[in-house]
């Protein structure tokens, strides 16, 4: 006859019940504490995976530059030992000199770059230069004119500085330049003449600002969407309230990008990325509608006009034109080089 083990409890013990709970609500704790730890990695690896697909488009447009510079380096010699071998006087003359000072402009490597245009009510345009976290404004004819009359901001964390930047808008009423500073977790703010004011962004609680991406202004409130959610602050930083979570239902996000808003009825056009749709809400915050999940593939970024809605889709890569019912109308510009694109970023 075998004999009981006298430390584990016994059938029939008043407390044989109680310890198998127990033991069931240890095991299922744990379980629950393992699913929320690869719920929390999955999300920093996604944020990762996200980074270095941005590097490597970068990387890759730049060896693209960088062999068309060395494409037309080759064609100059080539050209300048055509012209000493022909001229009567072996003399480099004053076109040619010309000609290869501007096929041999001086070469940059900015790392991650962007461009963000805008035209403001006084028809001058900005440029936000992503480059080595800088911002810089343009001239006032940038049809005539395309260098910079500022550049501010060096790469950094202090009040003047940037770190990776990923967005810029201005406040039509005061012209003060917002900008989101996406790994300094903040939006910093200056003048129209580019100086520095003051940033915002909680460290904590609700309104936590963790690596803003857009941003969009309207009246006196700003929009700024970040991986899953949105926020609403006022525009002098005082947080009003937060919408969003991480999924594929309303109200829903995977990764949020670009964010516009219609002037006609201030509803929030928002590109819900990995779940490749744009959601449409209210001033409020609201769910309203969808569009787009059997169109898009990564939307990035997203911009209105009266008769038409144009959406960057990233991984077809086009731009995509659907009118005020959301019907799509029809998709500009295609995969290739020639008054095409490869991999868009971002736009408008």
């Amino acid at each position: 006859m075998a004999t009981a083990n006298p430390i584990l409890p016994q059938p029939g013990e008043d407390n044989y019940e109680l310890e198998v709970n127990r033991v069931r609500e240890k095991i299922k704790s744990t379980f629950l504490e393992l699913i929320d730890c690869l719920k929390e990695r999955e999300s920093k690896l996604l944020r990762e995976l996200d980074t270095i697909m941005d590097c490597y488009r970068s990387y890759k447009s730049e060896l693209t530059k960088l062999n068309g510079k060395k494409i037309a380096l080759e064609k100059s010699q080539s050209f300048l030992q055509h012209e000493i071998l022909t001229s009567p006087i072996k003399c480099v003359h004053e076109d040619l000199i010309t000609r290869l000072d501007t096929e041999h402009e001086s070469i940059e490597f900015p790392k991650q770059p962007r461009m963000v245009s805008f035209t403001c009510e006084n028809n001058k345009l900005l440029d936000e230069v992503k480059k080595l976290g800088r911002l810089v404004r343009s001239g006032i004819d940038y049809t005539n004119k395309k260098q910079p009359l500022m550049s501010v901001c060096d790469r950094g964390t202090g009040n003047e500085q940037l770190s990776f930047p990923r967005d810029v808008t201005v406040d039509n009423e005061t012209g003060n330049i917002c900008v989101a500073d996406t790994w300094n977790d903040c939006i910093k703010v200056f003048d129209s003449t580019a100086k520095y004011l003051f940033k915002f962004g909680d460290r904590r609680g609700e309104g936590v600002m963790n690596s803003p991406k857009f941003l969009s202004i309207y009246g006196n409130r700003v929009l700024i969407s970040q991986d899953h959610c949105i926020l609403k602050y006022t525009l002098d930083g005082k947080f009003i309230s937060k919408v969003g979570k991480q999924g594929n239902g309303e109200l829903e996000f995977g990764y949020l990008y670009g964010l516009t808003i219609d002037d006609s009825n201030e509803d929030i056009y928002i590109c819900d990325c990995y779940n490749n749709r744009v959601q449409i809400l209210t001033k409020d915050l609201c769910y309203k509608t969808k569009f787009g999940t059997n169109t898009l593939k990564r939307p990035l970024n997203v911009k209105l006009s009266k008769e038409y809605i144009y959406v960057l889709d990233t991984s077809n890569p086009c731009i995509h034109l659907f009118n005020r019912n959301f019907i799509l109308q029809k998709s500009i510009i295609s995969r290739g080089k020639r008054r095409q694109v490869i991999s868009p970023l971002f736009s408008f």
